[in-house]
């Protein structure tokens, strides 16, 4: 994982890790972590925004 990230960094590419586990996004799943899956989805909205997407359907902002 360590060397990945390395990688990713010197390509100019933003990278976040989360200490979430597998289906932390999904409200049903056990490991739902809420918090967690707003931040990320949040994220994820603002960077297709950022990057030329400005209409990202689902959307709650």
């Amino acid at each position: 994982m360590k060397e990945m990230l390395w990688k990713l960094e010197k390509s100019n590419v933003d990278v976040h890790m989360y200490d979430g586990e597998h289906g932390f996004s999904d409200p049903y799943a056990a490991s739902y972590n809420r918090e967690l899956a707003y931040m990320t989805c949040k994220q994820t909205i603002d960077f297709f925004r950022n990057n030329g997407m400005n209409r990202v359907e689902g959307s709650t902002s």
